[in-house]
């Protein structure tokens, strides 16, 4: 019987038992070192601000296109091409364009003045974006996160099966004969929330169009893209879309650009609108139609919306500032020592069967 109440069979505690044990040694590693390089990454935009951004002394007063930053870079990195442009608003910030060569990513800042390129962004905080988001593979990097994420849910639900008797022992006041074994469930169920939501919340990033379909139909709020404008011309090019923003659009700063080449042929922006906090919508254009579509904005969020933004919200920590990141880098690095206290007794327990066949043997 589970601290809840829930009676459960000695068959369903082994089969917990068994999932727990076998997806735990093997995701172990993993678990490690996604805690470490999560715990390091909360704090990565102040980080990224202050200590690897460089600030533009004198800006030009007009902006060069998207076009021409996108040629500088791809000029200045040969068999890179641009997958994402960060148009950051304040003209003392570079530009970022995410390149992509095969599996391989990079982040270069670009003078939005006059198309000038400053160079790559920190390389040690680049690798950490690019394996904690990508696993250093910018192709199917990121659906692989997806599997390590469904490997961490059954981790994690296995886990409070296995940990919830240890309340009840507690409760009662009684010891415990192994320690390490102790801390471990009651440490697993203190995170185990936390572990949930992490993994679930990264699904929906691996897989962020199936998720939010899946999470839409599920709540009965599966609301259609709101068809916004045709946008026309001969040749969709990024100035052309960046100029039909601009022009029907106001008081919206284009934030973000995502080249059809890397999103199966579809422009995806994303817009910004000055507020506390910002108002975001989120919009999509067919490169070939020319169809514009709103798929999420902060004015109208759906439940569905709302859940996702929150999902993201509780995975980066990012939700009351500085003290719940604060907060975040210490419960991001749980998950880590019930890695190595896992794997810690699983080698005792092979070590000791292992003199225990020794013994039987002599």
């Amino acid at each position: 019987m589970t601290a809840s109440g829930i009676k459960l069979s000695k068959g369903s505690r082994n089969l917990a038992f068994r999932l727990h044990r076998l997806l735990g040694s093997l995701a172990a590693i993993y678990i490690l070192l996604m805690s470490l390089s999560g715990a390091a990454l909360v704090f990565h935009d102040e980080i990224e601000a202050a200590f690897c951004t460089p600030v533009i002394d004198n800006p030009a007063a007009e902006t060069v296109s998207f076009s021409k930053l996108i040629g500088s870079v791809e000029e200045q990195f040969p068999g890179y091409r641009a997958a994402w442009i960060h148009n950051k608003k304040d003209p003392r910030d570079y530009k970022a364009i995410y390149a992509q060569k095969g599996a391989e990513r990079i982040t270069v800042l670009v003078d939005g003045g006059n198309a000038r390129v400053y160079g790559r962004l920190n390389p040690l905080l680049e690798t950490l974006k690019n394996f904690h988001f990508d696993l250093l593979n910018a192709g199917p990097g990121r659906q692989w996160q997806g599997v390590g994420a469904i490997v961490l849910l059954f981790v994690g639900l296995s886990g409070v099966i296995l940990g919830a008797p240890y309340i009840k022992i507690m409760l009662k006041g009684n010891s415990f004969p192994n320690q390490v074994k102790t801390w471990h469930a009651l440490l697993g169920l203190l995170i185990a929330p936390l572990i949930l939501n992490w993994s679930v919340s990264a699904l929906s990033l691996a897989y962020p169009e199936q998720f939010k379909g899946a999470l839409a139909k599920a709540i009965g709020n599966d609301a259609a893209p709101v068809v916004l404008a045709r946008v026309s011309g001969q040749s969709l090019s990024t100035d052309r879309l960046a100029e039909f923003i601009y022009e029907n659009f106001p008081g919206e700063h284009l934030l973000w650009m995502k080249l059809p080449a890397f999103n199966s042929g579809k422009y995806k922006l994303v817009l910004q609108r000055e507020g506390n906090p910002p108002v975001k919508r989120t919009l999509v254009m067919d490169e070939t139609s020319g169809i514009l579509i709103e798929v999420s904005s902060d004015d109208r969020a759906t439940t569905a919306d709302f859940i996702l933004g929150w999902l993201k919200k509780l995975h980066f920590g990012n939700f009351a500032g500085v003290w719940s990141k604060s907060i975040w880098v210490l419960l991001a690095l749980i998950p880590g020592s019930l890695a190595i206290s896992g794997l810690y007794m699983w080698w005792l327990n092979r070590r000791r069967r292992d003199l225990s066949d020794h013994g039987r043997i002599s």
